[in-house]
């Protein structure tokens, strides 16, 4: 038994807690949210500091996908994804642990992934299931592929679906060892900025996914979240993709074949071909190889089809939200659906 996906309810929370609508204007602005940072300690305590948590940010983009929320609480379930879950709590108990031996009693409850999920029920009542997903990058896109499952088998009648990511210095020195992370910007804390005014200096984008010149990722923070349910709404859920190249770390090659499988995947299920697709919401984190495994992907898809499809994304902007940014680009093109308008990479 196979039912019909929609999305309703989409809530974002981006760089200094835009919401859905203000990130959109400063999107269309192609005005970027990164400014240079000092050192490494520096771009940790100015750009996310000791009071930003993550539940705050997941709580934000809940609380607007919740606003209105018209359907059965008890019914709904709730799928929460990140590349690290909290892991900022966890490396503060092993801290405490190392100096004094004790550890809280609620550190086990606190500290497990899932648990966000659970705090997310209690907090809106909701009585379906709870998970949690992590898939690094892909983390909050799987979480929707799981949350379309529960809605198509009949499992849930409504699914919450959130992806979040506040970074950690742990996982900036984990990037950086990589190579992949430029450590130095951070986001900027500028509340002057008036939607409409543009930014248009090339060196004003640190981060330029696709550029011949591309240094790498930026890391930024934010939340996204939406709700599935098998009641129609204006917007569709017809195909979705998946793939994996297990012979890498990183599940990539040069042609990027697992994206390729993906796009694929999607495009069968919904029973539409390359030349059907106006625009790409693309990945595009900034980084040499992945920019270029993703790039020879659509060239393999679409290099036959007379009307190529648009590239955009949306890293030039706020930085890459690792484990939120799939389904920040989700709700972000619920926007371009709204008001036909997209905007290009401004470099």
């Amino acid at each position: 038994m196979q039912k019909r996906v929609y999305l309703h309810h989409f809530g974002l929370s981006a760089a200094n807690d835009q919401d859905l609508d203000a990130s959109y204007e400063s999107w269309l602005a192609q005005r970027c949210l990164l400014e240079k940072s000092q050192s490494i300690d520096s771009w940790q305590l100015q750009g996310y500091g000791p009071d930003l948590t993550p539940e705050d940010v997941l709580m934000k983009s809940v609380e607007r996908s919740m606003s209105g929320f018209n359907f059965d609480v008890e019914s709904t379930a709730v799928i929460v994804s990140s590349s690290r879950g909290n892991m900022g709590l966890t490396l503060e108990a092993h801290s405490e642990y190392q100096k004094s031996g004790k550890i809280d009693r609620k550190t086990s409850p606190q500290t497990t992934p899932a648990s966000l999920a659970t705090t997310l029920s209690r907090t809106f009542s909701l009585g379906g299931a709870c998970q949690f997903v992590s898939a690094s990058c892909n983390s909050s896109l799987q979480a929707l592929i799981s949350g379309a499952g529960h809605i198509s088998m009949g499992v849930s009648k409504q699914v919450l679906v959130s992806g979040f990511e506040v970074p950690h210095l742990f996982l900036t020195k984990q990037l950086e060892r990589l190579g992949v992370l430029q450590p130095l910007y951070v986001i900027q804390q500028d509340s002057e900025f008036k939607p409409g005014s543009t930014n248009n200096s090339n060196n004003s984008y640190p981060c330029r996914p696709f550029h011949l010149d591309r240094k790498g990722m930026v890391l930024g923070y934010g939340a996204a979240s939406v709700v599935l349910s098998e009641k129609p709404s204006d917007i569709e859920l017809v195909g979705l993709g998946s793939a994996t190249l297990s012979k890498t770390i990183a599940g990539l090659d040069r042609d990027g074949f697992c994206l390729q499988r993906a796009f694929s995947s999607a495009l069968q299920m919904a029973k539409l071909g390359p030349s059907d697709i106006d625009a790409i919401f693309s990945h595009g984190s900034g980084t040499k190889v992945g920019d270029r495994a993703e790039a020879n992907a659509y060239k393999a898809i679409w290099q036959n089809q007379d009307q190529k499809p648009r590239v955009v994304g949306h890293k030039w902007l706020w930085g890459h939200a690792i484990g939120a940014s799939g389904l920040m680009a989700l709700v972000t093109a619920k926007k371009v659906f709204d008001h036909q308008s997209l905007a290009g990479f401004p470099y």
